[in-house]
């Protein structure tokens, strides 16, 4: 009768220990499925960022040729067209060619802006001031502040970094009503970080990201998660009447 008794609890005890372990092999496998699913959600989201801004720069490569070849030749001409004319009859004119001067030199920097060569060629950063220089001669201040442990970074970061403040300050420039615009930049060997700050009329943050959400393309949401995506963090700042801040942080 003991060894009955002897050999029920040995059974259970392998039972229960069979039980426990099965639960616990069932866990960790589960563990480890949605652990490789986030992984590859992550490489997939990644992946997707790479294609859409391949896409995107390959239209932009489009729009600075149209700029340079078609829209600039056409300055060119009216141009030379108006040097032909005697300044006599048109007291205006010296103020015209000047002015399709300033034009032609817009479009050429545009167009330079456009292309990612361009990009590569100068570093996103040097590519950026030259964005505020054409920014400044508009009447609107922006002070570019730079720390940096200069480094070499990657083609696709140097264009993402440069191709995010340059939508930031576009959307800066169509919306925030701003004459001041403040740019710090600090890079070190771990991170990027941005702070681009206004005097515009500044708006709702919540309320805005709310409307914004069904939005495509070049939205504050779009570029919260392209950042994300990427590995950093796109914050926004902002009140009614009190400007706008935006922090910019990216891990290298």
């Amino acid at each position: 009768m003991l060894i009955f008794v002897i050999c029920g609890i040995l059974f259970l005890s392998l039972l229960s220990g069979f039980i426990v372990y099965f639960i616990v092999f069932y866990r960790q496998k589960q563990a480890n499925f949605l652990q490789e699913k986030k992984l590859a959600e992550s490489i997939y989201q990644q992946e997707l960022l790479k294609a859409l801004n391949e896409i995107k720069e390959t239209t932009l490569q489009y729009v600075a040729s149209e700029l340079h070849d078609n829209i600039g030749q056409m300055a060119s001409v009216v141009k030379m067209n108006l040097m032909l004319l005697p300044t006599s009859n048109h007291p205006n004119l010296e103020l015209s060619i000047e002015m399709m001067g300033n034009i032609l030199q817009e479009i050429k920097t545009l167009s330079k802006g456009l292309k990612s060569e361009f990009i590569e060629e100068k570093g996103w950063i040097k590519a950026l001031e030259i964005d505020v220089e054409r920014i400044n001669k508009l009447g609107i201040q922006i002070e570019f502040n730079i720390e940096s442990e200069y480094q070499n970074l990657a083609a696709d970061k140097e264009i993402f970094l440069y191709r995010l403040c340059q939508e930031t300050l576009h959307n800066i420039l169509q919306h925030a009503v701003a004459r001041n615009i403040r740019i710090n930049i600090k890079e070190s060997k771990k991170e990027i970080e941005i702070q681009i700050e206004d005097n515009g009329k500044g708006f709702d943050v919540n309320a805005y990201l709310e409307k914004d959400i069904t939005k495509k393309g070049n939205g504050l949401q779009s570029m919260i998660k392209r950042c994300k995506i990427a590995g950093g963090n796109y914050t926004i700042e902002s009140k009614v009447g009190m400007g706008t801040s935006i922090q910019i942080k990216l891990a290298l």
